[in-house]
Parts: structure tokens; sequence; C-alpha cells
């Protein structure tokens, strides 16, 4: 019966990520310091202390889930995040050592035709959507019957991620980020694409201060000659998944956004980085989805006193409960945010 160091050795090899000549040279070269590798536990240790695999690598391989570690031309590096379409993964070329995010179909929609539909979909939005602060596209394909496409890796973190760990944010990099995503709006509802999803989760933050949009799974084509049909159950996800940041005319019909709800989605997001909470939040997801609809907007200079009157009148502009009294564009949006003179740039 092969030990647990054996099993994982086997394990490695099938992976493909390592050959039995390597972890034996591995093991012989350690040994020949006078660190003799003995246990399963060791020898994962110190292939990650080494960096010859990632932490990832090593717990897929102990699970025996080595399958898809290397996919095509890419080597999986490590899980990033996921959605109902797909995993994302940082991967790397084999060819050309770029690092890159590596999304792959899951296995749910691969077995929806809408689900695979809307994978191209995402596909070809990114390839069209060419912008500084829209998450880049790089290629997409099919391996072994799975479509996948890969995207530019962004190093840093998601703007509720940031608000969890930093707190509620500055006032000029609150306004910062924000022109840069109405900025990024303004290129994708210009090619048609209503983001149906803007919220600081989707928002990606480098360490330079640049923001790109990311999460484009359920985007809506104004001008698409097909429609891809939701399932109710579906439409009631995104919903519940866009529950801070939905606009009060989805509540009546989700399968119809425009440009304008994707406004009042950043307009909550805004509050949302300047003071730490959702505007509404209710007892139960039909009362906070009925807030949106009937509440108040909420004062930004409540929770934030150093807020001017001029940015709580744009937040509230935003955030109208009908939509033709928002910004009817993006780009209204970034010129009245930058003719406050906070942001990082001048108006």
């Amino acid at each position: 019966m092969a030990t647990e160091l054996e099993r994982f050795i086997e394990r490695a090899v099938e992976s493909q990520l390592i050959s039995l000549h390597g972890i034996t040279a591995f093991q012989r070269e350690h040994a020949g310091q006078g660190n003799s590798i003995n246990t399963a536990e060791d020898l994962a240790k110190e292939l990650v202390s080494a960096g010859r695999l990632t932490k990832f690598q090593v717990s897929a391989i102990y699970q025996g889930k080595t399958a898809g570690l290397v996919f095509g031309n890419y080597i999986v590096l490590d899980k990033i995040g996921g959605g109902a379409l797909g995993n994302v993964f940082s991967a790397k070329h084999c060819q050309t050592g770029k690092t890159v995010a590596l999304k792959v179909i899951s296995t749910a929609a691969m077995k929806s035709p809408s689900g695979v539909r809307r994978f191209q979909q995402v596909v070809s939005i990114l390839r069209q959507l060419k912008h500084p602060y829209i998450v880049g596209f790089c290629e997409a394909g099919e391996i072994d019957s799975l479509p996948y496409l890969t995207m530019q890796l962004i190093t840093g973190e998601n703007l509720l991620a940031h608000i969890k760990t930093h707190g509620p944010v500055g006032l000029a990099d609150a306004v910062e980020y924000t022109v840069q995503v109405a900025e990024g709006l303004e290129c994708a509802h210009s090619a048609g694409v209503i983001h149906r999803g803007i919220q600081p989760s989707n928002l990606m933050l480098d360490k330079s201060g640049q923001v790109s949009i990311i999460g484009f799974g359920m985007a809506h084509l104004e001008k698409s000659t097909e429609s891809i049909v939701m399932h109710p159950v579906k439409l009631e996800m995104l919903m519940v998944a866009n529950l801070e940041f939905i606009a009060p005319e989805l509540l009546e019909d989700p399968r119809l956004p425009t440009p304008q709800s994707d406004i009042y989605a950043l307009g909550c997001t805004m509050f949302r980085l300047l003071t730490g909470k959702p505007p509404y939040v209710g007892d139960s997801v039909p009362d906070t989805l009925l807030q949106h609809a009937r509440s108040p907007i909420p004062k930004l200079r409540a929770p934030r006193p150093d807020a001017s009157v001029e940015l709580e009148e744009i937040l509230c502009r935003m955030m109208a409960k009908n939509p033709p009294d928002r910004y009817q564009s993006a780009s209204e949006v970034r010129k009245a945010l930058l003719n406050l003179g906070i942001a990082s740039r001048d108006p």
C-alpha cells in the first residue's frame, strides 16, 4: 500500500506541474544539504518554499484534484474569484511567462445553452471594450471543449475588500474612483453595454490607485440581435446579488436596464465608499428592495459632515428614484464630479 508521500508524489506528477525526475532531484538536493524529506507534508512545504509549487496547487494535489492545473498553455497558480458563469484563476502562460486572470466556464453554465451564450457574450463584450478603466481582454478559446477567456491580472483588491480593511474612503479618493468608473461606463454605454452589476466588489483597485470595472457576467446588450432570456430564478438571483445597488425601475423589470440604472448603482457605490454602509438596509431582502423604491434618499452629510453640499447634491441626483431625474449619461456624472475640484486630477 502506497504511503502518503508516495501518493503525493504520484498526484504531483499526474498534475504535470512537476516531473518525477524533478521531484527526485529536489529530494536529493535537500538530502545533500542534510535536510531529508520524509513526509508528504515536508515535501509540499519545501516545494512551496522553493517556489516550485503554489499553496493552491499543493492543496489540489493533496485532494487529488489535479485535473486542470495545467490548462492548455496555462499553469493555474491560484483561485482568485468565481461566479455563476465560471471560476477565475491566476495563471501563467507556459511559453511567454505572462501571468493573467483565467476564467473557465462552470459545469452548471456549460450544461445550459443560455449559460454558454452568456459566457460567449462576456468574451464579445470584453473583446470590444478597450479602456484603461475596464479590465483588459487577452484571448479566448476552448480547451477540451471548455470555453475560457483570459484577462489582465490586476494586482490589488476590490473596493468592497478595501472598505472592509481600511474603512470609509477619503473624499478625494472616493470622487476619483467614481470618476474613473464613470469614464469606463462612458465607453461601455457608447458600445451599447449596460453593466447591470456596478458595485464595490466589481471594481478592482490596483496599487497605483487605478480602478478597473470587472464582472460583466450579467451585462445587457442594448442593440443585441439575439436576446439571452434569463430564467426567473436567475433574475431573482440578479436582484439579490445587487441588493444594495439596484435601481428602483429594475424592481419592476430587471431585464431592461439602461445607462441610468448603472448611474444609480454607481451613486449607491459612492455612498458605500464614503460611509462604509449601503444606502438602504432593511429587515429582509424584500424590505431593502422596497426602500430603494420608496424611502427618501439618505443624506451624505449626516455620516460625512466633511462632504460639501455640492457633492451631496450630485449623489442625490445619481440616486434619484426616477430615471429622468438622474444624470442621463456617465459623462455628465464625470464632469459634475470633476467640477468639484477635489479629485486627484484637474477638472
